[in-house]
């Protein structure tokens, strides 16, 4: 889901992004698909399928950029979610402080837009 699900939501909105005047294509990834800083020793699926996204929004990037796309590829960090059936009370922030600082990289418009990086939530760029 985590790649091809991206894939086929920006396969059914391009015509409408093709329309507008910002071209930009946001992805939600994760330091599991980080293959350089790899040090689970589990959760094998979740990681491949983030990898996935992870290549999956570079061959985007090099088909749509030279139509002036721009793209955001976000860390949102350790969240206190449900993702393992209970909520995780030892993760480092709410989602919706996570929310906040995904807006803040959608939406800057000082980046260098030739360049696609996996950036986390304190704006730091990570290996793929």
């Amino acid at each position: 889901m985590n790649a091809l699900g991206a894939l086929r939501v920006v396969e059914a909105f391009l015509p409408l992004v093709e329309r507008s005047e910002m071209k930009r294509l946001c992805f939600v990834s994760s330091e599991a698909g980080s293959i350089e800083r790899c040090r689970r020793t589990a959760w094998y699926s979740y990681c491949m399928s983030k990898a996935a996204l992870n290549m999956a929004v570079k061959i985007l990037f090099n088909d749509l950029r030279p139509q002036r796309y721009t793209f955001r590829l976000h860390h949102p960090g350790w969240m206190r979610t449900y993702m393992s059936g209970a909520r995780n009370p030892n993760a480092d922030m709410e989602p919706e402080e996570a929310a906040e600082k995904a807006l803040a990289l959608f939406l800057d418009v000082e980046r260098d837009e030739d360049r696609l990086e996996l950036v986390d939530y304190g704006g730091q760029a990570w290996p793929w």
